[in-house]
């Protein structure tokens, strides 16, 4: 066999009789109509409306909640996480992040009332006096540590000092 001769058969050269002709399709038919895909399966599953039965600890119903599937999945969802199933909570908690992303939804600041100030003042006004009798105690020379801003890396292990 020469160079050029493309008869040869191994992997990704099937026998010359069996490859695709020039020009020809390989899925002739194409894609039947009127068939779908699960993206239009799925929408049309989650927007078809249902009813759903709110029952009592005894079983008996008390109520009849009506929806699409998506709004009731949700409810029921968030049903469990109230009553304390801890699956629950994780998952609506999972999807509350994934559709509104991690940032604060409320943009309004707060202010904090007198009686708050005065408690955080008081609070940090006795970090610095514990700081000041650590630094008296490990014969530092007075000299104050920078402010913190109360983040975790602002928290010193007690056991190091």
């Amino acid at each position: 066999m020469s160079d050029g001769d493309d008869d040869s058969i191994g992997y990704g050269k099937p026998p010359r009789h069996t490859r695709w002709k020039k020009g020809q399709s390989g899925n002739p038919r194409g894609r039947p109509k009127g068939s779908r895909g699960l993206k239009t399966d799925l929408h049309e599953e989650l927007s078809t409306m249902r009813s759903m039965p709110l029952k009592n600890k005894d079983g008996e119903t008390v109520k009849v909640i009506k929806g699409t599937s998506q709004q009731l999945m949700l409810r029921a969802l968030a049903m469990r996480a109230r009553q304390g199933h801890v699956a629950a909570a994780r998952a609506l908690i999972d999807l509350t992040l994934q559709v509104f992303g991690p940032e604060d939804r409320n943009t309004e600041r707060a202010e904090l009332s007198a009686h708050d100030r005065a408690l955080l003042r008081q609070l940090f006004a006795d970090d610095e006096d514990v700081a000041d009798e650590r630094a008296a105690e490990s014969g530092g020379d007075g000299a104050k540590e920078p402010p913190h801003d109360g983040s975790v890396a602002d928290v010193k292990d007690p056991q190091v000092d």
